[in-house]
């Protein structure tokens, strides 16, 4: 899975993102059978529900996946959000309300932490249910 940097990820886009992607594994990779879409990166954060607001794009879209933390104090975050090698949080750009949460984040000390997720592919009649959250008590999201 990847989201290009800068990309509006919307409820929409996202749920055709993920029909897309198992309409072209059926068509190319018919055996075995894609059961799930899977992956691990620094937009998984489960730091990113306290950090944006719930109405964010990237909060809505992390509310429809299963997520899972992961054992990482990853550089990659920042790097992605702010696209500096030698990323330096005293002279990071403060543009956008992703960039203002986790500068916050970092110089209170804290560090990042990546996360993990997957979504079944024969859930996709529910993508935008919070499907996950809503049916499953082991859900690892809070809100």
């Amino acid at each position: 899975m990847h989201i290009p940097a800068g990309a509006r990820i919307t409820l929409d886009v996202c749920a055709e993102s993920f029909r897309e992607a198992k309409r072209f594994f059926q068509r190319h990779y018919p055996t075995p059978a894609a059961r799930a879409i899977v992956s691990s990166s620094w937009m998984f954060s489960p730091l990113l529900n306290q950090l944006l607001p719930a109405d964010s794009n990237l909060v809505r879209f992390m509310r429809e996946l299963y997520l899972y933390p992961t054992n990482s104090r990853s550089r990659s975050g920042p790097w992605f959000v702010f696209l500096q090698e030698q990323f330096d949080p005293a002279t990071a750009p403060r543009k956008t309300r992703l960039q203002r949460a986790i500068l916050d984040h970092l110089q209170a000390g804290n560090f990042w932490r990546d996360g993990g997720m997957f979504f079944m592919l024969d859930d996709l009649e529910h993508f935008g249910s919070q499907w996950y959250q809503k049916s499953a008590a082991w859900s690892c999201q809070t809100r």
